[in-house]
């Protein structure tokens, strides 16, 4: 039984009216002129929403007629709504004067279905992205079997063999990155965070990445320090700062230095990533965080993704990241 306040005859009526063999529910309303009170109204809506019986109790009158409502109810709207819906649709759920009641369950609901909306255009554009950028090193792979195959000597053969080698190993760190890229984008804001000391992480991906480094004649240099902790998730900050170095790495000189400096202020934690390599010209400083965007004229075997995810990362983490040349033609 729903049951005002404030009236004994009112209380009887409904308890009454709940007591019925079927398990009937009575919605009490009464008060002088309550017909004509927002309370009147609102038991009505509610009724509606549940097809509740209904007992008009007044102070000076009281009748047990029961009114069941024969309209459609806006709880049943919505399902039949959803029934009539195409299996792909995913267009926002509308009712005709939804009651305040429903609003949480419609809001909730429709910000599902963005969610699921956005996820499958993600997987769209990486399964688009993810044909078109292995297309080229499955078809240099296919043509340097072939010319092995074909070739008159072992020299040839071998040269080509190499060649195929390497156009595979493009191929399988271009899965990875497309994949990094595409779980990095679908976990933003859903990834647990901890309070993090960067010098730490820093540590960390220097351990990782100096023997990488080390074997394309390259030193990494860590510096630097930060007195403060950012809350952030590790796998992400290992993931960026392995991104940015190894991006410095492919693009600096052969036997030279990069260069890991963390700083903090007032106002932000501060990582510097320095290389040794030919300055990227003022038009292209932008466009190189575009997914599989690679510099014109660009020698590295990268797949356009390193950068682009870096900026992902930084984005989720609410930061910053650009490019600035560290001396005048170089670095």
């Amino acid at each position: 039984a729903i049951v005002g306040a404030g009236s004994p005859i009112a209380v009887g009526a409904a308890l009454a009216a709940s007591m019925t063999g079927d398990g009937a529910v009575a919605l009490a309303l009464f008060g002088d002129g309550a017909t004509n009170s927002g309370a009147f109204h609102e038991g009505l809506n509610l009724a509606a929403i549940w097809r509740l019986p209904v007992v008009f109790v007044c102070e000076n009158n009281v009748y047990g007629e029961y009114s069941r409502f024969d309209r459609t109810t806006p709880i049943e709207d919505l399902a039949e709504g959803s029934a009539r819906r195409e299996p792909d649709s995913l267009a926002p759920v509308s009712i005709v004067d939804p009651p305040a009641e429903l609003m949480p369950v419609i809001h909730d609901l429709n910000g599902l279905l963005t969610r699921v909306q956005s996820a499958f255009a993600r997987e769209k554009r990486f399964i688009d992205s993810a044909a078109h950028e292995l297309r080229t090193p499955m078809a240099a792979i296919q043509l340097h079997v072939q010319n092995a195959l074909g070739a008159e000597t072992t020299a040839d053969r071998d040269a080509s063999l190499e060649d195929a080698l390497s156009a595979s190993r493009r191929a399988s760190r271009l899965a990875e990155q497309l994949l990094v890229y595409s779980r990095v984008s679908a976990s933003a804001g859903m990834e647990p965070r901890k309070p993090l000391m960067m010098h730490d992480v820093m540590a960390d991906v220097g351990r990782l990445m100096q023997p990488i480094l080390a074997q394309r004649g390259q030193t990494l240099e860590i510096s630097g320090t930060a007195h403060r902790p950012l809350v952030a998730d590790a796998d992400k900050m290992g993931r960026l700062l392995r991104n940015l170095v190894d991006n410095a790495s492919q693009h600096g000189q052969a036997q030279g230095l990069v260069r890991l400096h963390l700083r903090d202020d007032e106002q932000a934690i501060w990582v510097d990533v320095e290389n040794e390599g030919p300055c990227i010209p003022d038009a292209e400083k932008s466009r190189i965080f575009i997914p599989y965007y690679r510099l014109p004229g660009s020698v590295s075997f990268g797949s356009g993704l390193g950068l682009a995810i870096a900026q992902e990362i930084v984005s989720q983490h609410g930061g910053s990241i650009w490019i600035e040349d560290l001396h005048q033609g170089s670095g």
